[in-house]
C-alpha cells in the first residue's frame, strides 16, 4: 500500500480556522450527507482522524469563494511546533512559571 500523506484535525482546524468541536460537528454533518467539511479517510475514532493532503488540497484550489481567504494549505512541520514550543516555554520561565515534563505531555 503507498503511503499517502495525511493531516491530523489539528491540521484542518488551523486549514480551515475551526475550532475541534466544530471539526466534529462538520465531520458529522459530512457523515450524514448534509454538507459540511470531506469525510477523513482514516478513522479510529475522534482522536485518529485523518485527512489524505491531496485532496484537501485540491479542494481549497476548485472551491468558490466559501472559504474565508486566510484558509491555506500551510502544515506546520513537527520541528517548527517544537520550536515554537520551547519558546513559548522560555516566555512561561520569564514569569517565573515553571513547566515540568509532566505537565506538558
Amino acid at each position: 500500500m503507498q503511503d499517502v500523506e495525511t493531516l491530523t484535525i489539528e491540521d484542518m482546524m488551523r486549514i480551515f480556522r475551526l475550532s475541534r468541536p466544530s471539526m466534529y460537528r462538520r465531520v458529522r454533518e459530512a457523515r450524514a450527507g448534509r454538507g459540511g467539511v470531506f469525510l477523513p479517510i482514516e478513522t479510529g475514532g475522534k482522536n485518529n482522524l485523518r485527512w489524505s493532503a491531496g485532496a484537501v488540497k485540491a479542494f481549497l484550489q476548485n472551491t468558490d469563494n466559501t472559504l474565508p481567504k486566510s484558509a491555506t494549505l500551510e502544515i506546520e512541520s513537527a520541528a517548527k511546533r517544537a520550536t515554537r514550543n520551547r519558546a513559548a516555554l522560555k516566555k512561561l520561565e520569564k514569569f517565573g512559571i515553571k513547566v515540568t515534563k509532566n505537565e506538558q505531555e
